[in-house]
């Protein structure tokens, strides 16, 4: 802030800069130190900007500037019907590595693997880090089979690599060593990969929301990579169903189009009375996987429908989530107490309750 005044007594000016302007020009003034002013604040503004948009570890993108960079490129794969790809990164073994060398050892591999990501991309693809240990790989243009042969070779190259670390010392460890020369140790840079077609997703969350899961659902090892089925495959798997019972058309529309983006079958009640019905039938409850169920309902309520369920030898074990504004800790603890796997609130995040139901419904 810039402030310009005829008034130039050293009190005015005292109070100015108090208030938080960068410089006082008293009136009249020379236009060209005005200008040459103006041009320096807003250099200090874009470099701040700029600093602000950066890991501090690394130099790379942060989650600030990474989500402007997906929103930019999934805009520009619309308009253009062009392919995007994002990967997921995550350090091997993470937590072990933490613990035997500390935030500053995974801060020194993020570095190391920061510089070799960079050195091994197309300057069109963006790399950032998404937090300790973990980086995201944009790919504009670009199908998940290149970016998959892209991140192989990075993944490959990485497992010969090693890195010197101190080691921690240990409580009751032994001899204490000298604290002037730390024992150190190689350590190997391995990275597991998720690889998701980000195209079908609106925000950068949901996305890594996908390709998180696929890790969390693959088996351990090093140096894995990841490539969860494309919606046209998991439309040939055995569609998982979902029975959901609400009132209110907005939220069961939200739920439902989430959902089936994500290849799942929604079944759609309103009424808690047609749901009973549909319950008590066997042919038809069987059908399903999972239940979503709202607490005020016509009919009979969600807290009825749940112990019917519950009363059911062949349904006792189907996983049910119940989606309600009803948030007394009375409410909660009865539901549990009737067998729901499940609590959320409304209003509610879509994202989190997927998360909610992959877990519960475990599709492979």
């Amino acid at each position: 802030m810039i402030v310009l005044s005829a008034k130039a007594n050293p009190a005015t000016q005292t109070e100015c800069f108090r208030l938080g302007a960068d410089e006082f020009f008293e009136k009249p003034f020379d236009p060209a130190v005005l200008a040459a002013s103006i041009r320096r604040q807003l250099e200090r503004s874009a470099a701040s900007s700029a600093e602000s948009r950066r890991d501090r570890v690394t130099g790379l993108p942060n989650r600030g500037a990474l989500r402007e960079h997906f929103q930019a490129a999934l805009g520009m794969a619309y308009e253009r019907e062009q392919p995007l790809t994002l990967a997921l990164t995550e350090l091997d073994d993470l937590q072990g590595i933490r613990q035997r060398h500390g935030r500053s050892g995974v801060g020194r591999i993020d570095e190391e693997t920061a510089l070799f990501i960079k050195r091994n991309t197309r300057g069109a693809d963006v790399v950032g880090r998404w937090g300790s240990g973990r980086f995201l790989l944009l790919f504009p243009a670009t199908r998940v089979g290149p970016a998959k042969q892209v991140v192989e070779r990075i993944l490959s190259d990485l497992r010969t690599r090693r890195i010197s670390l101190s080691v921690l010392d240990r409580p009751g460890g032994g001899a204490t060593r000298s604290a002037s020369v730390p024992e150190r140790t190689d350590v190997r840079m391995t990275l597991s990969a998720s690889l998701v077609d980000a195209r079908p997703h609106r925000t950068l969350e949901e996305a890594v929301l996908e390709a998180e899961t696929a890790l969390l659902r693959a088996e351990g090892g090093r140096s894995r990579m990841i490539v969860p089925p494309s919606k046209d495959e998991r439309s040939e798997r055995r569609t998982v169903r979902v029975l959901l019972v609400d009132d209110d058309p907005s939220i069961a529309a939200l739920v439902g189009h989430r959902l089936e983006r994500d290849g799942l079958n929604v079944e759609h009640l309103e009424d808690g009375a047609d749901a009973l019905a549909l319950i008590q039938k066997e042919d038809r409850i069987t059908e399903f996987d999972l239940a979503v169920l709202d607490v005020k309902l016509p009919g009979f309520n969600g807290f009825e429908l749940l112990a019917a369920l519950r009363e059911r030898a062949s349904r006792r074990r189907l996983p049910v989530v119940m989606l309600t504004s009803m948030g007394r800790e009375a409410d909660i603890v009865r539901a549990f107490e009737l067998g729901a796997d499940d609590y959320v609130l409304k209003p509610f995040s879509p994202v989190e309750l997927l998360a909610r139901i992959r877990r519960l419904i475990r599709i492979a």
